[in-house]
């Protein structure tokens, strides 16, 4: 076996993009990168659009790092690395365009996302009409009921079902599909919120309306979620995108727990 297939895949996409473009003499598209990551084995390539996680890793790292972004645009889809000998003028990403010297370096973007939880637990929810959603994060508490964003119902490791929380909040949105044709599929969910969390757990609700934000803020909110959501639980810390938002674990509610200790007892009790 050739010893270039015997490298272990642990690279982050960022990683083993890098890797690739290192060794190429010439610019290469999305699709030709992946190819090359899965001929050299330094990455295990998964998902049915790797060639598009590809392209949203290198523009989210030129818009969010501008100058300080290892890599350039060459064209509509090629791409190259800054220390490459007399790579052409990189392409802004946004426009199209050559950038002047001294234009503007895109501005850092940490996305519209505040708060976000991953594969939360269905069975540690006392599921009603408007349930505790609760979450922990640095010894801050917080009931995510009442967030507004985006949301995965997940069956295992499948995602089976997004949908979004305007007219109705979170818990609703998520109470309504333990009753309708959902109810038997899903066992666990994720969600991604718009509201931040004060230091005392309360959640900040803002008219979604009024919520400003900007293509650099959208773009980078979209690679994001794509990562988290679609990157497995052992991949996710390696990769590169992400929020500056506050990632909250769930807390079983507590209503679960006391039903769960009635249940040992009286096991317990009717075997004494």
């Amino acid at each position: 076996m050739d010893q270039k297939q015997n490298i272990e895949n642990n690279l982050s996409w960022r990683e083993a993009i890098i890797e690739v473009l290192k060794t190429s003499n010439k610019p290469m598209s999305s699709v030709e990168i992946v190819a090359a990551i899965k001929e050299r084995g330094i990455r295990k390539v998964t998902g049915n659009t790797p060639e598009a996680t590809v392209g949203a890793q290198i523009y989210s790292s030129i818009i969010r790092e501008g100058e300080s972004s290892p890599f350039i645009k060459i064209d509509s889809n090629e791409f190259g690395l800054k220390q490459q000998s007399e790579a052409p003028k990189p392409v802004d990403p946004i426009v199209g365009v050559a950038p002047e010297e001294d234009s503007e370096v895109p501005k850092k973007s940490d996305g519209i996302i505040r708060a976000f939880g991953m594969f939360w637990r269905r069975d540690s929810v006392n599921w009603k009409s408007n349930p505790k959603l609760l979450g922990m994060r640095e010894k801050v508490a917080a009931d995510f009921c009442n967030q507004q964003g985006i949301y995965l119902l997940h069956d295992r490791n499948e995602v089976i079902y997004v949908g979004r929380t305007l007219e109705r909040p979170l818990g609703q949105r998520l109470f309504e599909h333990t009753i309708d044709r959902l109810n038997g599929r899903w066992d666990r969910f994720s969600w991604f919120g718009y509201y931040k969390v004060s230091p005392e757990g309360v959640l900040i609700q803002q008219n979604l309306k009024e919520m400003n934000s900007n293509a650099y803020d959208n773009i980078v909110t979209m690679e994001a979620v794509l990562i988290e959501a679609l990157e497995t639980r052992q991949n996710r810390k390696g990769g590169d995108g992400g929020f500056s938002a506050a990632e909250f674990s769930q807390q079983e509610d507590q209503g679960i727990i006391d039903k769960k200790k009635k249940e040992l007892w009286e096991e317990f009790m009717a075997h004494k």
